[in-house]
């Protein structure tokens, strides 16, 4: 039997010594100290120090795929490392050093790795060629963007060049949260994992619905981590609030209500629960849900087999989520 994770995180070796050899043209610098290293950028950005698992070496990472009966997973690197207070010419060519690190280990280990290549929208422009680049280059299957950018919703940043360029090459963009200062209300109790991170892909989604961009480029694949936060579970809210808005407020600039768009998008299994994950099935559909893990971080699912298998479902839909859209949704031979 196989399975793919269609969503996991790595940090291949080749980042960080591209850090320590020239972290001052990048920008980055690792942290002084013992323990897991952290990255320091110029801007003063400090970020936590890596979890083990995020760096482990590849035969470990391996070794632990195949303990969780997993045949593949489709990495990207931590969405905290892209570099948000990075000049545009140095976020460039940050992004380019996890790409080339990402294809490198896809093209050594092709039967358990693919990948999801970033870019620096501090320059949609440069973004979209690395994104090209990435694609036709180095065999990336995909994109992967932040949920917000500094705090800024995707949908009120001009990011058109960047989107046609998703679109244009129709591999699908996970839109990743980050949040790199949680606020007080977060702090505590793992509530930046439970709430902060889901809430930011659904304010990321809703940004992008009433901004028109969904309109604008309709062939632009979708994949939500975590069952798409809590944007399914709000579609009714949405909607009221679409016919409602006052035109004072903006209106939107959506051509549809909110839920029309539900279908555009994929979503992963990262529920922790066979009865959400049969809910979210029913809501969407079989065919637009995929296996995941959110492998290295503490809210990943550790069995995700299980997890599907307690959901019940019929056999054939449990095979497109254990692998078929997987393959559908980012081309793997």
């Amino acid at each position: 039997m196989t399975a793919i994770d269609a969503h996991a995180h790595y940090i291949p070796a080749a980042v960080l010594e591209a850090v320590r050899h020239e972290g001052e043209a990048l920008g980055v610098s690792i942290s002084p100290g013992e323990g897991p290293p952290a990255l320091t950028y110029m801007d003063g950005t400090r970020l936590r120090p890596f979890f083990p698992r995020l760096i482990e070496t590849e035969e470990a990472r391996i070794a632990a795929m195949e303990g969780m009966g997993l045949s593949m997973q489709v990495l990207s690197v931590w969405t905290d490392m892209f570099g948000f207070g990075l000049p545009a010419e140095k976020a460039t060519r940050w992004h380019r050093v996890m790409n080339d690190a990402l294809s490198d280990l896809c093209c050594r280990r092709p039967g358990h790795f693919a990948w999801l290549a970033s870019g620096a929208l501090q320059d949609p422009a440069e973004a979209a060629a690395e994104l090209r680049r990435a694609v036709r280059e180095g065999g990336a299957k995909g994109a992967a963007a932040p949920a917000n950018f500094g705090g800024v919703n995707l949908g009120e940043m001009e990011l058109d060049p960047y989107w046609a360029a998703v679109q244009e090459l129709g591999v699908p963009l996970l839109i990743h949260p980050v949040d790199l200062a949680p606020g007080p209300r977060v702090r505590r109790w793992g509530l930046t994992q439970v709430a902060g991170y889901t809430f930011d892909t659904t304010l990321a989604v809703g940004s992008l619905i009433h901004a028109g961009v969904l309109d604008r480029f309709p062939e632009m694949k979708l994949f939500l981590p975590h069952g798409g936060g809590a944007l399914l579970w709000l579609s009714g809210r949405f909607d009221v609030m679409y016919e409602r808005l006052p035109a004072a407020a903006g209106g939107s600039g959506a051509k549809h209500p909110p839920s029309y768009y539900l279908q555009r998008c994929h979503y992963d299994t990262i529920l922790h629960g066979g009865d959400l994950v049969r809910s979210l099935v029913g809501m969407v559909g079989a065919d637009r849900v995929l296996l995941g893990t959110d492998d290295a971080f503490p809210p990943m699912d550790r069995n995700p087999l299980a997890t599907l298998a307690a959901a019940a479902l019929p056999e054939a839909e449990a095979t497109l989520i254990r692998e078929g859209n997987a393959r559908t949704l980012f081309q793997l031979d």
